[in-house]
């Protein structure tokens, strides 16, 4: 679905989604170059699901959130492997962490 309707993938479309489809997961994010990802099964809860939703938000929408101030500290939005999606400081994502960075 998008702004000109509903419509299928092709065959070379579809390969890219099969780590997705193999996931034993009913809902994760990832991390995408300029964006982040809400991957959701339907039927949701199924044994077989017949289907993915995807829900993309861009990377500059989920820094608008972020607050710039920095009184409470660093603000960094990570994903499982520990890269830096998004952060209040800036300088950050696509980094990855080998452990947080934990006020002190």
């Amino acid at each position: 679905v998008d702004g000109t309707g509903l419509s299928g993938l092709s065959a070379e479309e579809l390969k890219g989604y099969g780590s997705w489809v193999r996931d034993p997961r009913t809902s994760f994010w990832m991390a995408g170059p300029t964006s982040v990802r809400l991957i959701k099964k339907i039927p949701a809860y199924s044994a077989n699901p017949t289907g993915l939703l995807i829900f993309s938000v861009p990377a500059y929408e989920v820094n608008k959130l972020i607050s710039s101030d920095t009184k409470l500290g660093k603000v960094l939005v990570m994903d499982e492997e520990r890269h830096v999606i998004s952060g209040n400081d800036g300088g950050l994502p696509d980094n990855q962490l080998e452990e947080p960075p934990l006020g002190g």
